[in-house]
């Protein structure tokens, strides 16, 4: 496992998913623990925006910026359906509002600082190889998340290390398909970590390059 300072300091380039961000509070778990959850992905939003203060090489996508942006944590304030008076509820609602804060403080640190990327029309003609298995590859999940790994793919093509941060099944299968068909990049030069926790990034290995570990 690794932390996110680990991974940005031995990658050149870094870019976070949505949900390696937000994901991280479970509102099937107890009042209690959503509290700590919250706790622990603020210090997680804090980490972050420091190490973009120390120029660290930590990235989102215009549309990972986008659902940062409008992010709001499921079963928040306004679906809460136990007392208004007990205290661990109010803790809660008070927690939710620091995590708003902070996620949006960290949101206006990404813009800030320039470091949403886009990708533009000459990137994907410059690249029709692998638009064409991101195409096929990334057929059954969202816009942003196949824009993600597009962009994570073409820094790995010009010499880049990335890492690719996120807990969503659907990039890691697209990822694991996309190396399978590309000569172009391997897990050593485009890493997936899925986020375990707030705290902690699990690097998976593709089996295609398990040989080379």
């Amino acid at each position: 496992m690794a932390s996110l300072r680990d991974i940005v300091e031995e990658n050149d380039f870094v870019l976070l998913d949505t949900c390696a961000l937000c994901a991280h509070v479970d509102n099937r778990e107890s009042v209690s623990t959503q509290i700590r959850d919250c706790q622990k992905t603020i210090d997680l939003f804090t980490e972050a925006a420091r190490l973009i203060e120390l120029n660290s090489p930590l990235f989102i996508s215009d549309g990972v910026e986008r659902e940062i942006r409008n992010y709001y944590v499921v079963n928040g304030p306004g679906n809460l359906t136990y007392n208004i008076s007990s205290q661990k509820t109010r803790d809660k609602l008070n927690m939710l509002r620091k995590y708003g804060v902070a996620l949006k403080k960290l949101s206006l640190k990404f813009k800030d600082t320039n470091r949403i990327i886009s990708l533009s029309g000459e990137d994907i003609v410059s690249t029709p190889e692998l638009g064409y298995a991101i195409s096929y590859r990334c057929r059954d999940i969202g816009e942003t998340d196949s824009k993600l790994l597009y962009i994570a793919a073409l820094k790995a093509l010009k010499g880049n290390s990335v890492a690719l941060l996120t807990r969503d099944s659907g990039i890691q299968s697209a990822w694991r398909g996309l190396l399978y068909d590309s000569q172009l990049v391997t897990d050593r030069d485009l890493k997936f970590y899925w986020a375990k926790s707030p705290r902690s990034f699990v690097r998976k290995r593709h089996e295609r390059f398990s040989e080379h570990i």
